[in-house]
């Protein structure tokens, strides 16, 4: 017998039956994922679940990391969007079995593996991670990674191109003429300067304002690498976040818009049904629904 992810954390004691039967109403109101819902709400992590499903299912906690390579090959088998909206990612296909190795946050989902086997042609070897690292990893290789030898690219989030700047000799400041000496353009011929008549403009004295140092706290922060980094890669990290987020609101409208489409046929497919059996007359029907709605107003 199959066993669903709450069924898993129940029988691991990382929730209760009363917190499980909560968050799957919620779940199937919202068209949520149960384990979304239970992090959401705080009875358990993201690691816990991980943990529960690794020991009860039996399954390899995935080594995910950007530094890692995946076959080419091996990530055109899922589009990058479905890899997003369904939080997994193809790993490794093993060339002996013909099985793919693929990343998924609950391994406990038994419809989405049979999709994913449908969809790929391969038997689906599943290995379980966060979905923030699922999320992350997805941007990672689906959407671009940043451009070795840049340390700028290196922090910055996936899809931006930090352009290289390298001087070239002829940008040096200090090809120009010193003071005193022949000036000469690098186009045209040498300046001549006038040095018979004086020249109309009275010299004036300038005095220079003292400079103000900024507090060292800034200068430290401004010129520490690690401090840039840091807040470069918070910066990254938070936008793969909202990216997946905002994948996830936009499966969850789109799931909505099909679920009112479907109750709307089934409404009318029954209304027809009713109307030929003389069960109900479907003006009177009709005028009764928009009595209701304008009470409503």
């Amino acid at each position: 017998m199959r066993k669903r992810l709450g069924e898993i954390l129940v029988t691991a004691g990382v929730i209760d039956e009363l917190q499980l039967r909560s968050a799957l109403a919620e779940a199937a109101r919202w068209g949520k994922r149960v384990g979304e819902v239970l992090v959401a709400r705080r009875h358990c992590t993201d690691q816990e679940i991980l943990d529960a499903l690794a020991s009860q299912l039996g399954v390899a906690v995935a080594p995910l990391s950007t530094t890692m390579s995946i076959a080419p090959g091996v990530l055109r088998l899922l589009p990058p969007n479905y890899a997003r909206d369904k939080q997994v990612l193809p790993l490794l296909l093993d060339g002996r079995t013909g099985a793919l190795e693929m990343a998924v946050s609950d391994p406990a989902a038994y419809e989405l593996l049979d999709e994913l086997r449908f969809r790929t042609g391969h038997e689906i070897r599943p290995v379980v991670a966060t979905p923030t690292e699922i999320a992350v990893a997805i941007e990672h290789f689906y959407f671009g990674a940043p451009r070795q030898g840049s340390p700028i690219q290196e922090f910055a989030p996936p899809g931006i191109e930090v352009p290289s700047f390298t001087p070239s000799p002829d940008d040096s400041i200090f090809d120009h003429a010193a003071p005193g000496s022949p000036s000469e353009s690098r186009d045209g011929p040498p300046l001549e300067l006038d040095t018979v008549r004086p020249s109309p403009v009275r010299p004036v004295k300038l005095e220079a304002s003292p400079r103000r140092e900024p507090p060292a706290a800034a200068r430290s922060a401004a010129t520490d690498p690690s401090t840039q980094s840091a807040e470069l890669t918070d910066a990254s990290l938070e936008i793969i976040r909202l990216e997946a987020e905002n994948a996830t609101l936009r499966s969850r409208v789109d799931r909505a818009f099909e679920i009112l489409r479907e109750a709307a046929i089934a409404h009318r497919t029954l209304l027809q049904d009713l109307a030929e059996k003389g069960i109900i007359d479907r003006v009177e029907h009709s005028r009764r629904v928009q009595e209701r709605l304008h009470k409503r107003k």
